[in-house]
């Protein structure tokens, strides 16, 4: 682990420990085994020293998990050496496919090696905290009686750079609220609307059901189709830490790449989700594009999808301000 990055966890730690959250106390024992098995997976591409971090905040579950299973997106993994060794858990296997599949094909071949009842998902420059799993079955439990059927669920989550410590999502979803319209709508006007993708965990049927796909969006597209099919839990406790560095946070994805992610999610949307999308996710690429070519069929899209009042009024200074960052 390098002496930056390890200046930088101790700067994270001492926030957490200034938040006034009981969620950051862990005073449980830890039982020897438990139901329903977990397999997780964390996908990692060329950085060793964060994902032995990840793997050892899921080794050190209070809900033990049945395997970590730690996907090598790369066909240069010199750098993973000895990391079986160093971790010193059997529980740990390194799925070395020596080439690149990308994150959509890294994350099926973890869900078709998994043997556990229920697959979570890790990146592999976050991690979670102690209690995530257990404090997240707990909740499925509570809201669909057992962990033995079909569900997918994600948790809150604390937003983590050098500086600074947030608690995502801005706001929580709403009992029924369908996640696109969370994901893709501003109701409340607030930000960070963010399921973040390490906390997802799902029954492996649905997993199965439901594989990842396409390279824009991919988790934000597999969240919404999987809960459009199966019942969604979101658990209130934050469960871990998404690490922002430096960049991390602008897109890098095309305006046409957003088109043809929406096309191809577009029969998983509400109506409010459809004009969310155009209204909340469009602008952004479109300022940061410099496209003001892209504002017509931005307002059009809007339009058309009967948005809320809310939207509508939001629109115009979302207008204006794509207008205005790209004519810079």
């Amino acid at each position: 682990m390098s002496v930056a990055y390890r200046t930088e966890i101790d700067t994270i730690s001492q926030h957490l420990e200034e938040l006034p959250d009981d969620d950051l106390r862990l005073d449980v024992p830890i039982p020897t085994r438990m139901k329903p098995t977990v397999s997780v997976i964390i996908p990692s591409y060329q950085r060793p020293a964060l994902a032995d971090v990840a793997v050892r905040s899921v080794l050190a579950q209070t809900h033990p998990v049945l395997e970590v299973l730690l996907v090598l997106d790369s066909s240069d993994v010199a750098g993973y050496d000895g990391i079986e060794q160093r971790v010193g858990s059997d529980r740990l296997r390194v799925i070395r496919p020596m080439r690149h599949l990308g994150l959509t094909g890294v994350k099926n071949l973890g869900i078709a090696e998994a043997e556990g009842d229920v697959i979570g998902f890790l990146d592999d420059d976050d991690h979670w905290y102690p209690w995530k799993l257990r404090s997240q079955l707990d909740a499925v439990v509570a809201a669909l009686g057992t962990t033995d059927r079909p569900f997918v669920s994600a948790t809150a989550f604390h937003a983590a750079a050098p500086s600074w410590v947030e608690r995502w999502p801005g706001r929580d979803p709403e009992p029924d609220e369908p996640v696109g319209d969370f994901l893709l709508t501003r109701r409340d006007g607030s930000r960070h609307h963010v399921l973040q993708a390490s906390t997802y965990l799902c029954h492996r049927s649905v997993a199965e059901a439901v594989p990842f796909r396409g390279k824009s969006y991919e988790d934000w597209d597999w969240l919404i189709r999987a809960s459009r099919r199966f019942p969604f839990v979101f658990s209130p406790r934050p469960g871990g830490q998404f690490r922002i560095a430096s960049g991390t946070m602008t897109s890098t994805t095309t305006i046409d790449e957003a088109m043809a992610w929406y096309h191809s999610i577009e029969a998983d949307l509400t109506e409010e989700a459809r004009s969310g999308f155009h209204a909340t996710l469009l602008p952004r690429l479109v300022g940061r594009d410099r496209d003001r070519g892209q504002i017509g069929p931005m307002v059009r899209g809007v339009v058309g999808h009967a948005p809320s009042l809310r939207e509508t009024l939001a629109l115009g200074p979302r207008l204006l301000s794509a207008w205005r960052s790209a004519g810079r």
